[in-house]
């Protein structure tokens, strides 16, 4: 054997993981970064740095440099939005309070907000009798945004604010999968029906797919191109009603909003035959509960559920912790992965997901992309090996990574 054979050998027995190089904590990588930014009044580069701090998963941070944009940019429509505000009569307020004092104006001068304007009562009856008819329930509020319509069973109020969110979903969509796909344009907007009550969201589920539907208070249907949102009825004693349905449907959309915008968005990796479900539904969770989870829902880590269910999340991922078999997460199709054992599947698929995305600073985000993007079989343990690195090296390398970082933060 020559010693060019023996080190070659050595060089890929020992090579890292693809994708795999040193980081730096990501913490200490926004304190340098906004250090060389301490006196910057360009808006673009705090947006920028919250873009980081978002996908780093540093809230706080993330808060801290749109808050510096705004200190830039007073006017800067895109930090506020983000900051969830919109501008009142005299100065940029909570979006939820702008919202309540408009409508207390409008009402008192007799108007209803009807798709994406104050009008005449009589007209919004005639406008809410067509779309009745046209979506085949009584929807009472119709929001229109850029992006979606959204038809509510519910308050006004729940529905600008979960309309508002949607456009959120989107952009931090697009922010966090930028490069992975090539994006397509919308052909129109999104239709969301959002119900009062759960009997007629199963209801309409069941006339709108032609089969029972049972235990969902959320659904993307790629047949009928519709959101359905039901509403969280495990509500947890303590916390305001109001609230609590807010954060909950937020949260649900934000899951569902991930199928929506893979179907309709990046329509080149929902239409592959290989495709998984817990790259699916492990993408979809880690949107709705880590990424914009922390975002609506700060402080409240016990609504945080994983797989559309009130049972503790924490308690399940300690028991799928014992045996954490990425290559039997691989070959898990359809039928298997909604079967028995679902719960423990889906806790897994996000679990991995988080890690694959954020362990280590980042450490085999781009493998995993590269595993997205490219790969024409991701039901292959060799092709995610090529794109991400060994499965041998990753399972105790997960392991830890849920033991002291995911553990912790439910």
């Amino acid at each position: 054997m020559t010693r060019f054979t023996l080190a070659l050998i050595l060089s890929i027995l020992l090579a890292p993981l693809a994708g795999a190089a040193e980081l730096p904590d990501p913490a200490a990588e926004y304190a340098a970064r906004a250090a060389k930014l301490a006196e910057s009044k360009d808006p673009k580069a705090w947006l920028k740095l919250a873009d980081f701090a978002e996908e780093k998963l540093l809230w706080e941070k993330r808060l801290e440099s749109l808050k510096k944009a705004v200190e830039a940019s007073p006017e800067n429509a895109e930090a506020h939005a983000r900051l969830d505000e919109r501008k009142g009569k005299d100065a940029w307020v909570p979006a939820e309070e702008a919202d309540a004092h408009e409508a207390e104006e409008m009402q008192a001068k007799g108007l209803v907000y009807y798709g994406a304007k104050w009008i005449p009562a009589k007209e919004a009856a005639a406008l809410r009798e067509a779309d009745r008819k046209a979506c085949g329930w009584n929807c009472e509020v119709r929001i229109d945004t850029p992006h979606f319509v959204l038809y509510g069973g519910r308050t006004l109020a729940l529905a600008r604010r979960l309309a508002a969110l949607l456009e959120n979903d989107l952009a931090a969509y697009q922010r966090f999968y930028k490069g992975v796909w090539t994006p397509q344009p919308l052909a129109k907007p999104i239709k969301v029906y959002l119900f009062g009550d759960l009997d007629t969201y199963l209801k309409k589920l069941k006339i709108d797919l032609g089969q029972p539907v049972t235990g969902f208070t959320g659904l993307y249907s790629a047949v009928t191109k519709v959101c359905y949102l039901g509403f969280a009825s495990d509500y947890k004693p303590g916390l305001d009603p109001d609230a609590y349905i807010e954060e909950q449907t937020a949260r649900v959309a934000a899951h569902e909003m991930v199928h929506a915008f893979d179907d309709l968005i990046s329509r080149a990796y929902t239409a592959s035959p290989n495709r998984l479900d817990w790259v699916l539904e492990g993408r979809a969770d880690h949107f709705g509960l880590s990424v914009l989870g922390r975002q609506v829902l700060p402080g409240h880590a016990q609504l945080l559920v994983v797989g559309g269910s009130s049972e503790d999340t924490a308690a399940v991922l300690k028991k799928v912790l014992s045996a954490p078999a990425l290559a039997d997460l691989l070959a898990m199709n359809t039928a298997r992965f909604n079967g028995a054992g679902v719960r423990e599947h889906y806790v897994t698929a996000w679990a991995w997901t988080h890690f694959l995305f954020h362990a280590e600073g980042g450490k085999y985000a781009a493998g995993f992309r590269k595993f997205l993007s490219g790969c024409p079989k991701q039901d292959s343990a060799a092709e995610f090996e090529k794109a991400v690195g060994r499965i041998s090296v990753l399972e105790p390398a997960f392991k830890a990574y849920a033991e002291n970082v995911l553990l912790p933060s439910l």
